[in-house]
């Protein structure tokens, strides 16, 4: 653990700890009955021989220009690069 962070949730301020995993700093979010959805969640669907990749964000931080949003246009040229075609 590297450090915490203080998150609002439902009125509440809650700590989570900073994590460092391959030299970037992760933390993990909240998870309880006030939580809809994580920050981002993917799908994977297959049918007649062919596959969807479905990935919903939720949190601004990985949203168009959004801080993180530069690792999702990598994780999706990574996805290119492998053949796959975006929509």
């Amino acid at each position: 653990m590297v450090g915490r962070i203080q998150l609002e949730v439902a009125g509440h301020h809650l700590d989570h700890p900073v994590e460092r995993h391959a030299g970037n700093d992760w933390v993990h979010g909240p998870i309880g009955a006030s939580v809809l959805h994580a920050p981002f969640e993917f799908q994977v669907h297959r049918s007649q021989g062919e596959m969807r990749f479905d990935v919903a964000i939720y949190w601004s931080t990985w949203s168009p220009d959004g801080p993180g949003w530069a690792a999702v246009k990598s994780g999706i040229a990574a996805l290119a690069k492998d053949g796959w075609v975006p929509e």
